[in-house]
């Protein structure tokens, strides 16, 4: 009985089970005797146990180390992910705001707060300036034309005596003057105006810039109102337009003066006056020095100031004889001034004949003595045709002998020009040649220029 309960088999185990169960028996320590003890059924049972236990904990940490690899490759993943997101975001900029989001920010009713947004988005000062000159345009450009809304051109054949009233005249200037401060008082004086400040300094002289604009505003101011004054008279100046201008001229001044220090005045005069222009015309053949126009400017300015054309009456005789005594010492002032070689060069100077031949000679490029040859010419043809005068063949040879020169020294083109311009002269001289032989003995050439006192040009009203 107990033989075949021990030879009972027991119950069966799986294979694993078995292995290990094999392994665990032979790993035990070795029996002393070669022959193995029986294997007791509570043994077996803790063996299998024991076998299970591990197998669980081996399959635990196996799914475990799996979920954990698949988490660190999903993390992995996705870190990935936002590091190609993050990339994308820095590599591709947002898109521009449009050019109808952009104005809206930067403009303003305001012209200095349009001003100051532009400079705070980084615009450069001309580029602020010439968008807020844009803007001011525009709104002064509603004013004036609402000013001239009722302002009618006349039709082209009607005279346009008086083209627009006084009073709107003025405020156009006063809408262009207040526009152009505006501007000035945002960003100053505009550093590109370069080119109307060196026109502005060559009219009005070397002033500084400031008062070369309350110059200009004086100047431009005074012309408007002078050239109304002279489309309302129609070209017909009466006794009274004669005074308004005068007493424009003498409001002028008075601004200029109180604008100016004495000496920038008179620089002003010497570059503006009308009279320093009329003496550059005049002196350009004489080619004066500094010092020479000065003392020639302060004579024929006192001679102006006294006999202004805008207010000298040409019908009065005695005004005449005042004026003609004036020319006289005006002369002798200048001789003395000048010295006697100088002021013969000045008369000289004077003889449009002269001068036409100077500009002739220069724009020929002549010889520079081209222009005294063709005054001495003159005067010697004169002089010799006075003597000459009951004789037509002889003023006939001298009239030749006058047009060969003419043409040898200025050339053909030049010799017919100066015959149309300052001729008359040798014209004369043809006519009386032509004369029959019993002409009279008092028709006589015209005398030679050149002794006669030199007038002083008078300043223009």
């Amino acid at each position: 009985m107990n033989q075949a309960a021990g030879n009972r088999p027991g119950p069966a185990l799986p294979r694993a089970g078995r292995t290990l169960a094999f392994a665990a028996v032979n790993t035990a320590a070795p029996s002393p005797s070669p022959v193995a003890a029986p294997t007791r059924p509570g043994v077996a049972t803790a063996l299998l146990i024991a076998t299970l236990i591990a197998c669980g904990v081996l399959a635990f940490l196996y799914a475990r180390a799996s979920r954990l690899a698949v988490a660190a490759v999903q993390e992995a993943s996705a870190a990935e992910s936002r590091a190609r997101a993050a990339a994308e975001a820095v590599a591709v900029p947002p898109p521009p705001p449009s050019p109808a989001e952009t104005w809206s920010r930067l403009a303003s009713e305001d012209p200095a707060q349009f001003a100051a947004n532009l400079h705070a988005a980084g615009f450069p000062d001309r580029i602020a300036r010439a968008l807020v000159a844009a803007t001011l345009n525009e709104r002064y450009d509603a004013r004036r034309t609402a000013l001239l809304g009722e302002e009618k051109v006349p039709p082209f054949w009607q005279a346009r005596v008086a083209p627009l009233d006084p009073a709107k005249l003025a405020e156009l200037r006063a809408l262009a003057q207040e526009q152009q401060d505006q501007l000035v008082r945002l960003f100053g004086p505009d550093p590109r105006d370069g080119e109307a400040a060196f026109f502005r300094r060559r009219l009005f002289g070397d002033l500084p810039a400031e008062k070369l604009e309350r110059v200009q505003r004086i100047q431009s101011d005074y012309a408007d109102l002078q050239r109304q004054l002279r489309l309302e008279a129609g070209g017909v100046l009466l006794p009274q337009d004669r005074d308004d201008l005068t007493q424009l001229e003498q409001e002028r001044r008075k601004d200029l003066a109180a604008a100016l220090t004495p000496q920038e005045l008179e620089t002003f005069d010497l570059s503006s006056s009308a009279t320093a222009s009329a003496l550059r015309v005049r002196l350009a053949a004489f080619n004066p020095t500094e010092t020479e126009f000065r003392k020639i400017f302060a004579l024929q300015r006192d001679f102006d100031d006294r006999f202004n054309p805008a207010s000298t009456n040409f019908n009065d005789e005695a005004a005449l004889r005042e004026r003609r005594a004036a020319e006289l010492q005006f002369n002798a002032n200048l001789k003395t001034a000048l010295g006697d070689a100088r002021y013969e060069d000045y008369r000289r100077a004077q003889d449009p004949g002269f001068r036409l031949a100077s500009r002739l000679a220069e724009r020929n490029q002549l010889p520079a003595d081209t222009a005294a040859a063709v005054y001495n010419l003159q005067r010697d043809i004169l002089q010799r045709a006075a003597a000459a005068r009951n004789d037509p063949p002889a003023l006939a040879a001298l009239a030749d002998e006058a047009g060969a020169k003419l043409e040898q020294w200025l050339g053909a083109p030049g010799a017919m020009v100066y015959k149309q311009q300052a001729g008359g002269w040798l014209r004369a001289l043809q006519r009386t040649a032509r004369a029959a032989p019993g002409a009279s003995p008092n028709a006589a050439p015209p005398a030679a220029t050149g002794g006669e006192a030199v007038r002083p040009a008078g300043g223009a009203p």
